[in-house]
């Protein structure tokens, strides 16, 4: 990719999963040529190893990068001035045996002028900086590959260029988000019906414990959630805001049933959106969890979007999930529900949800509105996703199941718009969990 800083060349390669690889060539010189690629100190290598590319448009499972260059063929060349057509490399994102990770393979063609220097023993200072700086992260969750130094030769100098790759923990080949490898069926939690087995893979449950003061007994209630990578997951602040231990908060991915739910997932940090205020705004909150989640064809992560403009008007309809209950004042359901929701417009919306709470106010770039007809999500779907097919087959997650105001399935349920949140969760997450384009 061309652009930005005049001074960098960036190629880039992600997957829908969130796997990337980049490389940097310093100071393209012209459209046939690229000049001192040359990186004469180490300190700006951590802003290359923390900072991830943006994203491909389409699903991908394989990416190749072409560059042609050739080191100087003239110790001479005051300016370093190299065909970019004779100098070759590829970038090819392959999958390993594990699912959770990606490969990250670099060919490159050499004249006799340049030295390759290989080996953990011989990287030198730049990629001894380049390992240091991705150490902040989880071992498991991004593998060093490659780093190869070419030493350049010239008069009177020797310059060192470093090219890294760096190859993240993401779902392989099989596993990118939002697919759904147990296809849910097209039917009609409120009005809803049960879904297929492991047909929403995405879907995770929240056990919550709360310690009644001077009581003998504690307080279970449940949330929804959604797996947005291996170790991070999405769901409605106003399920956790009042959580004073990790410990007191069970996850469970890959679950059918809430009574006998299968693997469970301890929690490392809670994060409440610093702005989650009473009014529920703001009502989204990231987990993280300690060990790793393992993709199958049970339990895989949905798509996050960056985009979603008129999306009420183009799809018309989304998808609710979750155990809560099947009518006002009823019962959890033990079965995973699923409803196909309308949406509704924001002055419907706001007069609708007015009438009973006279306090609310509709934020349309950080809310969404559907429901009614006797369609809905209820107590106990808090935090679950509302997802809608993109026309390439990938599933997104548009919103947060956030809250109601009257009878399940009558009044609109609104629910916390993911793409508002795009830059917090990126931050939030170090970087691990980002918005896709469309």
């Amino acid at each position: 990719a061309f652009g930005g800083d005049p001074n960098r060349v960036t190629l880039f390669a992600e997957s829908a999963g969130g796997a990337s690889a980049s490389a940097h060539l310093f100071a393209p010189g012209s459209a046939d040529y690229f000049s001192k690629i040359i990186i004469n100190s180490g300190s700006i290598l951590a802003n290359w190893a923390t900072k991830p590319r943006y994203f491909m448009e389409e699903l991908a499972t394989k990416l190749a990068v072409n560059l042609d260059c050739t080191v100087p063929s003239s110790k001479n060349d005051k300016n370093y001035r190299i065909p970019k057509e004779d100098f070759h490399w590829v970038i090819e994102c392959m999958t390993l045996k594990s699912p959770q990770v990606i490969l990250v393979n670099a060919k490159i063609a050499l004249t006799d002028e340049a030295d390759i220097v290989t080996g953990d023993k011989s990287l030198g200072k730049q990629c001894a900086l380049l390992k240091e700086a991705t150490n902040y992260r989880k071992p498991e969750r991004i593998v060093f590959n490659i780093c190869v130094c070419l030493h350049l030769v010239a008069a009177m100098q020797i310059f060192l260029f470093v090219l890294f790759l760096v190859g993240i923990t993401v779902p392989a080949l099989g596993y990118q988000c939002g697919q759904t490898p147990i296809l849910p069926e097209d039917n009609r939690i409120v009005g809803g019906a049960a879904a297929i087995p492991h047909s929403w893979p995405w879907q995770v449950l929240f056990k919550i414990t709360t310690k009644v003061p001077g009581k003998p007994y504690d307080i279970e209630r449940t949330c929804g959630g959604s797996i947005i990578s291996n170790y991070w997951i999405l769901t409605a602040a106003h399920c956790l805001d009042d959580v004073k231990d990790v410990d007191d908060v069970e996850v469970y991915s890959g679950s059918h049933y809430a009574k006998t739910p299968t693997v469970r997932h301890y929690v490392e940090n809670i994060f409440i959106h610093p702005k989650h205020d009473e009014s529920e705004h703001n009502d989204i909150a990231l987990v993280e969890l300690k060990t790793p989640i393992k993709y199958n064809k049970h339990t895989q992560p949905i798509c996050l979007p960056s985009w979603d403009k008129d999306i009420e008007l183009s799809t018309k309809m989304a998808w609710a999930t979750g155990w809560g209950d099947l009518k006002t004042d009823g019962k959890l359901s033990d079965t995973l529900q699923q409803v196909k929701v309308p949406f509704v417009d924001m002055p419907t919306c706001s007069s609708t949800l007015f009438l009973t709470d006279p306090y609310f106010r509709f934020n349309k770039k950080l809310q969404i509105c559907a429901g009614t007809q006797g369609k809905g999500t209820c107590q106990g779907d808090s935090g679950g996703p509302l997802v809608f097919k993109t026309d390439k087959g990938a599933w997104f997650q548009l919103g947060i199941t956030s809250w109601s105001v009257k009878d399940c399935g009558s009044d609109p349920v609104v629910y916390t718009r993911v793409s508002g949140y795009c830059n917090w969760i990126y931050s939030t997450t170090g970087g691990d969990v980002g918005c896709q384009r469309k």
